[in-house]
C-alpha cells in the first residue's frame, strides 16, 4: 500500500527498463515501468532469466491478475485453441476426448478440452491434439505444459505447443497430424517460421512477429522472398505466378482485341487478399513478366490486335454517321464491346457517353469551335448546334465532352475556350 501497482514474476525473453511503455495480456491493458527490481535491487534494466518486480503506472492492482503477462505493446496475440503434443502418465487414469482438464502453463491454471488428432491415446502413450481453453492467454510454439485432470485433483499427463494459432481448426485430422509432425521436427523458431512459410505461402511481417517471436528481418529465409509487408514462400511465389500467367493467355486467346484480362476478373479467379495480389503483381511488373495498368494485366508477350476488316467497317461506320453516330449499346451488340473498347482505347474512335464519334469529326469540331471562339466570341447551346449542324440530342453530350476534357469552359450559359483549347 503506498507504493502503487507492483507486478512480480520469471522475465521470460527480452529486457525490461524504466520507463517502457507494456501491455499487460489478456487484457490488453497499458501501462508504464515506474522502476524495476531485480533480486531485491533497484536496476534500471533487467534482462531474461532474471526475477523480477515491477512497479507499474497507469493500471489499478486490481485489474492485474496472477498468471496474466506481460509484454511489449503489439507483439503477441492472445489465443484460446493450440495444436499441441500431449504425453500421459503411465498411471490409472484413461486419457479421454472432452473437457474436464486443468492446463496449467507458466503461474496460470486453467479449465481446458482435448481433442485429438487421430486415435485416443492410452496410458503412458503420447499423441497429437487441440487443446481448447475456456479463456485467452498468450503461448508461443515451444511452450511446456501440464495437464491435471479436475475431477481427481491429480497430474496426467503434459506436452509442448505446435501451434499457438493454428489455422484453419476446420482441416482434416490427417492434415492436422501431418502439421503437427513438422513442427515437432522444427529446432528453432526460423525451421518453425520455414514450416508455416510452407502451409500459408505468405506471412505479414506482423504474423511472423506474434506468431514466431521473430521481428521483421531476423525471419529472412533462403527459401523466401521479402516484398512489402511480406515474407513469401518462393514455391508459392512460382506456383501463383504461373497460375496468374495461365489465366491470362487464356483470357488474351479469347479476347485477343482487350488490353488485357480486367483486375476484377483476375481478382475473382485468383481469391486472394487485395495487399497480397498488389504485391505479387508488382513484383510480377518489376521483372518484366507482366504489363499492367490501372484496369487491365497482360503477359509481357501480348500485343491486343487492333486492325483486321472487322475493325475497319466499324470504324468506317462511325467515321460516316458524322454528328450523328450511333450509340455505344448499338455498337457492343453489332459488333461486340471487346472491340468497340479496343478501338476507343486506340483512339480510332471517341466515346462521348452515350454516343461514339470518330477521331476525325472531334478532332475537325474542336478546330471549328477554336475559330468559333476567336472570330465571334463565347457560344450557347443553340448556337454550337447549328455549328456542328446537328440535333440538341448530340450537341448536348459532344458539349458535356468538350468540357471535361477541358477544350471548353462553362460560364452561365455560354461557352468559352478552357485551358486546353487556348
Amino acid at each position: 500500500k503506498g507504493s502503487g501497482t507492483v507486478v512480480t514474476g520469471t522475465l521470460a525473453g527480452g529486457s525490461l527498463r524504466v520507463g517502457q511503455e507494456v501491455e499487460i495480456l489478456p487484457d490488453g491493458r497499458r501501462a508504464r515501468i515506474r522502476t524495476v527490481q531485480s533480486h531485491n535491487q533497484e536496476v534500471p534494466e533487467v534482462d531474461p532469466g532474471n526475477r523480477t518486480a515491477l512497479n507499474l503506472a497507469g493500471v489499478e492492482r486490481t485489474k492485474v491478475s496472477r498468471g496474466d503477462a506481460l509484454t511489449l505493446p503489439g507483439e503477441w496475440q492472445t489465443t484460446q485453441k493450440l495444436l499441441a503434443r500431449v504425453r500421459f502418465l503411465d498411471n490409472d487414469f484413461e486419457p479421454r476426448n472432452g473437457t474436464g482438464y486443468k492446463f496449467h502453463v507458466g503461474s496460470i491454471e486453467i479449465e481446458a478440452a482435448v481433442r485429438f488428432v487421430g486415435e485416443k491415446p492410452g496410458a503412458g502413450e503420447s499423441a497429437q491434439a487441440l487443446v481448447l481453453l475456456d479463456r485467452p492467454t498468450t503461448l508461443e510454439f515451444g511452450d511446456r505444459f501440464i495437464l491435471r485432470d479436475t475431477g481427481r485433483h491429480q497430474t496426467v499427463g503434459g506436452g509442448v505447443v505446435l501451434e499457438a494459432h493454428p489455422e484453419p481448426l476446420g482441416r482434416s485430422p490427417r492434415a492436422l497430424a501431418a502439421a503437427a509432425e513438422a513442427r515437432l521436427e522444427a529446432p528453432d523458431r526460423g525451421a518453425y517460421l520455414s514450416i508455416l512459410l510452407s502451409e500459408q505461402g505468405h506471412l505479414r511481417s506482423d504474423e511472423i512477429l506474434v506468431r514466431t517471436g521473430l521481428a521483421k528481418g531476423q525471419g529472412d529465409q533462403e527459401d523466401a522472398l521479402s516484398l512489402g509487408d511480406y515474407l513469401i514462400s518462393k514455391d508459392w511465389f512460382a506456383e501463383t505466378s504461373a497460375l496468374i500467367d495461365q489465366h491470362l493467355r487464356g483470357y488474351q486467346a479469347a479476347h485477343p482485341v482487350d488490353a488485357g484480362m480486367p483486375l476484377t476478373a483476375l481478382r475473382r479467379e485468383l481469391n486472394l487478399e487485395d495487399e497480397v495480389r498488389e504485391v505479387l503483381l508488382d513484383e510480377l511488373v518489376r521483372t518484366g513478366a507482366v504489363v499492367a495498368d490501372s484496369s487491365a494485366v497482360r503477359t509481357a508477350d501480348f500485343v491486343p490486335q487492333t486492325v483486321g476488316p472487322e475493325q475497319q467497317r466499324l470504324v468506317e461506320v462511325v467515321r460516316e454517321a458524322g454528328a450523328a453516330p450511333p450509340a455505344i449499346a448499338e455498337l457492343n451488340q453489332e459488333y461486340g464491346a471487346p472491340l468497340v473498347r479496343a478501338l476507343i482505347r486506340s483512339g480510332e474512335l471517341v466515346l462521348v457517353n452515350p454516343f461514339v464519334f470518330s477521331y476525325e469529326f472531334i478532332a475537325g469540331l474542336k478546330s471549328m469551335v477554336a475559330n468559333r471562339v476567336n472570330e465571334v466570341g463565347p457560344f450557347t447551346v443553340a448556337d454550337f448546334r447549328d455549328l456542328v449542324g446537328t440535333t440538341r440530342k448530340y450537341a448536348v453530350p459532344l458539349l458535356e465532352y468538350l468540357d471535361q476534357i477541358g477544350f471548353t469552359a462553362r460560364r452561365g450559359d455560354l461557352r468559352v475556350l478552357g485551358p486546353k483549347g487556348s
